[in-house]
């Protein structure tokens, strides 16, 4: 009889990958034990009662995530990998409480499962076109996509992603890239209309009597511009993002 036996069939505690109980004893150096989810692994001991035994399919990332087994690694020459920085945010974006209270826009959104497993999402990164600083996208393809995913994500330059992306305040009772300002001259409230572009130094668009007339110069210089950057980023960019640009529309 081994004199380890004893723990056969016994739970141990992890510090992060939930419990696991003793399958099997060969010797204090070799032992198999098994998660919830059926992974199975060897172990030691030592390494079983101080509780790093480890199972890479345990959700830990934000109670959803998991690292998986293969080639993708969280880090790189000692500084977090841009695809794990990518994925960790979509994650957190979606499942984070916190996070929620800040951004409230995210709340209901989620990561298709196929992207639960970071190595699945490390090889899609890896068959997109991307550099270092992109951002993931969830919003260029589909409007008002809630679903982080292989069919609704696009890398992205930061520059592209934050022109598309709506930076106005919700619960405003005027439109998109249209305030109020008050003229002295007259004495009366006229509406201006403003873009932010990195081509041209002044985001003021003109000075309108309706907010009408300015959201409607605001909406055509803001596809107009998006398609000025598109053509700008079009070989670095992959075709299914260039695209999008060029057939992007300001929603309603």
């Amino acid at each position: 009889m081994n004199k380890y036996d004893d723990i056969i069939s016994k739970d141990f505690e992890t510090a992060h990958s939930g419990t696991c109980t003793v399958v099997s004893v060969v010797n204090k150096k070799k032992i198999k034990v098994e998660f919830k989810d059926g992974f199975q692994t060897e172990c030691t001991l030592h390494n079983l009662r101080a509780g790093s035994v480890y199972n890479p399919f345990h959700p830990k990332i934000y109670g959803i995530g998991f690292m998986g087994i293969g080639n993708y690694q969280a880090k790189m020459d000692e500084t977090i990998h841009p695809y794990y920085d990518a994925w960790r945010g979509a994650l957190r974006r979606c499942y984070d409480g916190k996070f929620h209270l800040k951004s409230p826009t995210y709340a209901g959104c989620s990561v298709d499962s196929r992207w639960h497993n970071y190595q699945t999402f490390g090889e899609w990164s890896d068959n997109q076109v991307f550099e270092k600083g992109f951002k993931l996208d969830k919003d260029l393809l589909v409007y008002g996509n809630k679903v982080y995913g292989p069919d609704t994500c696009v890398y992205l330059p930061n520059e592209l992603n934050c022109i598309i992306s709506d930076r106005w305040e919700r619960g405003r009772d005027l439109p998109k890239g249209v305030s109020k300002v008050w003229n002295p001259r007259m004495k009366n409230k006229l509406f201006v209309a403003s873009l932010q572009r990195k081509t041209v130094p002044n985001a003021n668009l003109g000075y309108f009597e309706t907010p009408e007339e300015a959201a409607e110069v605001y909406r055509m210089e803001k596809e107009k511009y998006i398609k000025e950057r598109a053509e700008f980023w079009k070989d670095r960019i992959s075709v299914k993002a260039y695209e999008a640009l060029m057939n992007w529309v300001l929603p309603k």
